[in-house]
């Protein structure tokens, strides 16, 4: 339930209550652990066996009750300054509660420049599993779990030099601590990180048939506890992209997408990571009868040796689809 109050100068009030209730109820078959292998069978086979309703489950029947409650206030400062300030508690039956609050701070600097300055807060729940998994060989839950949290500073500029291009710049900052993982196969507040970086975005409209858009991430992560650098996380990415209208019934589009500076874990030996580049086209024909829609899609069109990392069970890491040519047809009834 929500409600607005606008009878405050210069204020408009948003309070918001409510509560949901979610239930688990888990359903298993299996041909290994406890109350399956007792020690007395040697050979396993693929007969299963129902563990549905039994201690021997993977995780037992569980619900999780959540209420909140929250109150937002925007605030109009001046002619070109505006305040968004918000709070917002949670209360989870199984963990906690957990308050996170938010800022908004927005100056209209120019006609055609806006600046915003931002801070939140949020957090994960831990999941259910992650909370009660059991009954397994490879992982286990923990009921003493808090929720994971991060706090984020932005500086934002949306700057618009002409109504056919927009650019956003982005600087951030952020802390997260008792990120949730498996150590020693059970689920732990296992430890903090924290960052920060830029983003750069730009959408422009060069012509009545050409249009392109980009962005460029830079970002550096490091746990905040030991310094280390966080593995397998791109430092840069670029992505661009543009779209061609050739004639009224055709379309061409291409992107590139570039992903550098992957670090490994610094207990990992391997070499590093390789940079990657790939390119994607697109050419779209949607005849007189608008029913139909053909399409002809080259995705990585150079065979680029395109990987993500893995955590060293595959020595050569993950490799990406090499290049692939679709043929589409689609037709709509109407």
């Amino acid at each position: 339930m929500a409600c607005l109050y606008e009878g405050w100068l210069d204020h408009r009030l948003r309070l918001a209550v409510g509560a949901d209730r979610d239930e688990f109820k888990p359903v298993e078959t299996k041909n290994f652990g406890p109350g399956i292998i007792d020690g007395t069978v040697s050979p396993i086979d693929g007969t299963l066996t129902d563990t549905t309703g039994t201690p021997n489950i993977y995780v037992q029947e569980r619900s999780r009750t959540v209420r909140y409650l929250s109150l937002q206030d925007e605030w109009r400062l001046g002619r070109d300054w505006e305040l968004t300030a918000g709070i917002r508690y949670d209360d989870y039956s199984d963990f906690g509660d957990t308050t996170n609050p938010r800022l908004a701070l927005v100056w209209a600097t120019d006609y055609n420049l806006t600046s915003k300055l931002l801070y939140g807060r949020a957090f994960r729940a831990p999941s259910l599993t992650e909370l009660y998994f059991e009954n397994n060989p490879t992982v286990v839950g923990n009921p003493n779990l808090v929720p994971e949290r991060i706090d984020m500073v932005e500086l934002v500029f949306d700057y618009r030099p002409s109504f056919n291009l927009e650019t956003v710049s982005t600087f951030f900052a952020y802390q997260a601590d008792d990120l949730i993982e498996f150590v020693n196969s059970t689920a732990q507040n296992s430890r903090n990180q924290k960052g920060h970086g830029l983003e750069l975005e730009a959408d422009w409209q060069a012509s009545d048939t050409i249009q392109f858009k980009g962005n460029f991430a830079l970002q550096y992560s490091e746990d905040a506890d030991s310094g280390a650098v966080i593995a397998n996380v791109p430092r840069r990415q670029l992505f661009v992209g543009a779209n061609w209208r050739m004639a009224e019934k055709w379309l061409l589009y291409g992107q590139v997408n570039w992903v550098a500076d992957r670090a490994r874990a610094s207990t990992d030996p391997r070499p590093a990571i390789d940079d990657y580049t790939t390119l994607d086209v697109f050419l779209r024909h949607q005849p007189d009868d608008r029913r139909w829609q053909l399409g002809l899609s080259v995705k990585n069109a150079f065979d680029a040796d395109a990987r993500e990392p893995s955590d060293g069970t595959m020595p050569n890491d993950y490799p990406l689809e090499g290049r692939s040519v679709y043929l589409e047809a689609a037709y709509h009834i109407r």
